[in-house]
């Protein structure tokens, strides 16, 4: 599932999504390119200015301790994505020959 993340506190928050609690849980890395001396992973952020909306994001982004924080304290507001479900296909009536 995904969801989109509001920013109501009128100011500019930054998560750091971290490489051993966030790529996990999303299954591929997001990190930039290793630039530390031990070439670790660098871990991305998430900005969002005052008023924006980031998203989709992955629900994982749920799960880190500052969204969580940030959500409790009303800065941050989710929104949740439901897929929709499958539309039936409806068989296709073959024309009959003759008729325009």
């Amino acid at each position: 599932m995904t969801v989109s993340l509001t920013n109501t506190s009128g100011r500019c928050l930054v998560f750091v999504l971290p490489h051993e609690g966030y790529c996990d849980a999303v299954g591929r890395c997001l990190c930039g390119p290793p630039a530390r001396r031990d070439n670790g992973p660098v871990a991305s952020s998430l900005t969002l200015p005052s008023a924006s909306v980031a998203g989709p994001l992955d629900d994982a982004v749920l799960g880190l301790p500052d969204v969580v924080r940030a959500v409790r304290r009303g800065d941050v507001t989710v929104t949740r994505h439901v897929p929709e479900p499958p539309r039936p296909s409806t068989p296709s009536t073959p024309k009959k020959r003759g008729s325009g």
